[in-house]
């Protein structure tokens, strides 16, 4: 009794002292504190250091929190400092709190939201790929499966899509919570004036970028031989891009060999992009969704190649209605035919294109030759759900070439790729491939040799890899990846692979990972930079079938890029990468449209290739019409090979000593100009460049100029919008001629001329230059046709307008006294073209 009556009686006192506690705190705050202050359009750091004086209270913060702004003018008599600092932090981000003695200022937390989804075409449910996506002053792009993610603070905003070519689109946006939102964008249906005084709104950002984009309509609008839309032309006609010789698929890039291009279609690599010996390339047209080349910078999650990645992605097939297209040209017919499995689930495209060439056997003129080619593509996609879709994608090419005298070559490619897209959660993504790529060569030489006729040669592939992406938030992009790739290759076999004749094959594991991270130092800084690393080991299988551990090579390859951007339509660029190649195509290059091509791994025998590459670029959009970038670049090249003179390659199983190997440079300023939008449009380019190699036991070790050493280019192309159904184009090529390596005299012996060999390289083709014309007209369309979606384009053409004869390649000749070189000329004179395209 007397225990309760104590405990009430002490838990009475002890409320009223915590409450008389509590009373004098409250009235201590330094918060409650009482001031009269004014501010006069100061800055918010000026502010709190008023008040800190008025008050005498010590604020704590980080001067980097405080913004650098200015508050407006305004007084407060006999206020709260909880009061005023309500007022001047309104709108900043900022909170405070007191902490023993002083008032500590520090962010407010932020909850951070994510949008994502998908950009696709609203009429065919193909993804986009590369659409710009801009919330406020944030700005997002689409990957190669036309996926986005963009997180920012909870808050409403307004989101604008836009697409080349299509329609932009705005929306409001209110992002309290992730939001998975998939766009659909509609195609431009302009009318003349508008088409062509508008630019698009995503054109800034495509003339930044380090990857040039080729779209299918472009293409088709270009000069080519024949009339034969083709993807590898289109990228001879680029400024930095050189061919070496008129009828070939070579490419080289910035100083480059012509090994040195990494081609993928749907991620599987290509060995041979040509047929007709590369008169034209394998891609079909109608299975192109999209052309992209690196060669500026090649981000960390593509590599294996010194100069560039040309990227090649084919289309889906139609989501939502069949279609068929396809055409006629000189040189081939095709036929495609697009649409869905399961409406708006799944697709399918399916092409076909066969050569006409050997119908008629008038396009070569330089020997007797009949051929015959066909290529062959299959896409299927299926939609999963929203966070999971999967791709399968075949491709199947093959050339017959033949003459009187008993010399044939086929060859053929064939990959295949299936895909895995994913969606862990809104800000990571994730794609599988499993990729399989096969390259055969079959040489007959029957006149050559009277035992082992054939030689073959090849490069098969199998490869597993994964590529995630990290939105960590908007401005700051993360990519990281593994792959690995078991490589079989046949240097040169004959159909009876124990013959003492054949090279010994190889059997490689390529193991590789990379990151690579994109961010926005500040809105006018990007930063991008990451490595690739990788192992290479090579078995070399002797001809009684054992493998023998050859040789690992090992490689690290850094390399970064900063753009500054000094408003949104002008931007300097400076970029280094180390590149490594461990694949190496041995040659003939004398003639340098040959089909026949022998691929090595890096062993013991011969070196990995590797490259440090400095570069730079200014570019500047004029008022969205008119662009002008100046380039220039550095090249560094180690352990280049070449073969010494006169060396044999067939039937050759020694022929890896004849290689030699050494360094090259290459360097480079280029210059484009260009008139995006009117109906006059254009690039005009100039290239000055030099690339040069110095390999000990070649050219007694002195430095002589690459085969592809083309000092001057100078190209123009452009096109004239008559109407909406007429278009004019045209494109002029001037460049120094490549260089040989010719006799400079003869000497008699046995009554035979033995010519004299002096410097490797040391003479040139003549100069060479080409103009081309093509008119595009679309015919009227009916009503019967607007209803039935018929569309079709005719297209005539003139190759080589002036008739200029460009040699192809050198003969020397012992039989006529009056001439011991002769130049072969190419395609002579003027070869008009028309060809038909349609689509329903």
């Amino acid at each position: 009794m007397h225990f309760n009556k104590w405990f009430k009686n002490t838990t009475f006192i002890l409320v009223l002292i915590f409450s008389s506690f509590e009373i004098s705190l409250a009235q201590d705050s330094l918060l409650n504190k009482i001031v009269s202050i004014s501010f006069n359009r100061i800055t918010l750091n000026e502010a709190i250091q008023e008040l800190q004086k008025v008050s005498q209270i010590s604020f704590a913060y980080d001067p980097a929190i405080i913004l650098n702004r200015r508050i407006s003018a305004q007084a407060f008599s006999a206020q709260k400092v909880e009061i005023i600092l309500q007022v001047i932090f309104n709108g900043t981000g900022l909170q405070f709190r007191e902490v023993a003695s002083s008032i500590v200022i520090t962010r407010s937390p932020v909850s951070i939201r994510t949008i994502n989804g998908i950009v696709y075409d609203a009429e065919t449910g193909e993804n986009l790929i590369g659409a710009t996506l801009q919330i406020n002053q944030v700005k997002g792009v689409t990957n190669q499966y036309g996926y986005y993610s963009i997180s920012l603070p909870a808050d409403a905003y307004t989101l604008t899509a836009s697409y080349i070519g299509y329609e932009t689109k705005v929306q409001d946006l209110n992002l309290q919570k992730n939001n998975y939102l998939s766009i659909g964008l509609k195609r431009s249906t302009f009318n003349m004036q508008e088409v062509y005084v508008t630019a698009p709104a995503s054109d800034s950002i495509e003339t930044l970028n380090s990857v040039k984009s080729i779209s299918p309509s472009q293409l088709k609008g270009m000069p080519f031989y024949a009339g034969e839309a083709d993807v590898i032309k289109a990228l001879q006609m680029q400024s930095g891009v050189k061919n070496p010789s008129e009828g070939s698929s070579g490419l080289s890039i910035r100083g480059g060999n012509l090994d040195q291009n990494l081609v993928l279609v749907d991620e599987a690599p290509v060995y041979n992009p040509s047929h007709l010996f590369g008169l034209i390339s394998i891609f079909n047209i109608d299975a192109i969704k999209k052309l992209q080349i690196y060669k500026d910078y090649i981000p960390a999650n593509l590599g294996g190649r010194l100069s560039s990645v040309i990227d090649i992605k084919l289309e889906e097939g139609n989501l939502n209605d069949f279609h068929i297209k396809g055409g006629i040209s000189l040189l081939s017919a095709r036929f495609a035919a697009e649409g869905p499995f399961v409406k708006d689930k799944s697709s399918y495209l399916i092409s076909f294109r066969r050569s006409l060439t050997d119908l008629y056997n008038s396009g070569f003129r330089f020997f007797n030759i009949n051929a015959n080619y066909y290529d062959f593509n299959f896409k299927t996609n299926y939609i999963l759900n929203k966070s999971n879709r999967v791709y399968f994608s075949v491709y199947q090419g093959f050339d017959h070439l033949f003459t009187d005298n008993n010399y044939s070559n086929n060859w053929s490619n064939t990959t295949s790729t299936f895909r895995f897209n994913h969606i862990f959660n809104p800000r990571l993504f994730v794609n599988f491939s499993a990729i399989y790529s096969n390259y055969i060569n079959a040489l007959d030489i029957t006149s050559l040799a009277t035992i082992n006729k054939e030689w073959l040669t090849g490069i098969r592939d199998l490869g597993l890899k994964g590529d995630f992406t990290f939105y960590k938030r908007a401005g700051n992009t993360i990519q990281f990846g593994i792959s690995g790739t078991r490589h079989h290759f046949r240097p040169g076999e004959t159909a009876d692979y124990i013959s003492n004749l054949s090279l010994n094959r190889f059997r490689v594991n390529d193991y590789g990972a990379y990151f690579n991270q994109d961010r926005n130092l500040s809105p006018e800084l990007y930063l991008n930079y990451g490595f690739r690393a990788g192992i290479f080991a090579a078995e070399e299988e002797n001809r009684v079938n054992r493998l023998e551990k050859n040789k690992t090579v090992y490689n690290f390859e850094p390399r970064l890029q900063l753009q500054y951007s000094f408003n949104s339509n002008q931007a300097l660029k400076i970029s280094y990468m180390r590149n490594s190649q461990n694949l190496q195509l041995v040659q003939n290059n004398e003639i340098s449209y040959s089909s026949f091509e022998t691929w090595i791994p890096a062993n013991s025998k011969v070196k990995q290739q590797q490259s440090d590459v400095f570069s730079t670029a200014y570019t500047h959009l004029v008022n969205r019409w008119y662009f002008i970038e100046v380039g220039l670049y550095y090249k560094k090249m180690y352990n280049q090979a070449d073969l010494t003179d006169h060396s044999q390659i067939v039937f050759n199983p020694l022929f890896e000593s004849s290689l030699r190997f050494g360094e090259g440079t290459a360097y480079g300023s280029e210059i484009t100009f260009a008139k995006k939008t009117g109906r006059l449009t254009g690039e005009l380019s100039y290239i000055y460049s030099r690339s040069f190699r110095k390999i000990m036991g070649i050219n007694s070790g002195l430095k002589y100029p690459a085969i592809y050493d083309l000092p001057n280019d100078f190209k123009i192309s452009g096109s004239y919008h008559f109407s909406n159904r007429l278009t004019v184009s045209t494109f002029f090529n001037y460049s120094n001629g490549r260089p040989v390596t010719l006799p400079v005299g003869f000497f008699t012996d046995n009554g035979s001329k033995v010519p004299i060999y002096e410097g490797r390289n040391s003479s040139r083709f003549p100069d060479y230059s080409r103009l081309d014309l093509v008119a595009e007209l679309k015919p009227k369309i009916k009503e019967n046709d607007v209803k039935k979606k018929f569309l079709s384009i005719w297209t005539f053409g003139i190759y080589n307008l002036y008739s200029r004869r460009n040699p192809l390649f050198y003969r020397v000749t012992q039989l006529e006294s009056h001439r011991n070189i002769g130049f072969e000329e190419s395609f002579s004179g003027v070869i008009p073209s028309i060809s038909y395209s349609f689509k329903y």
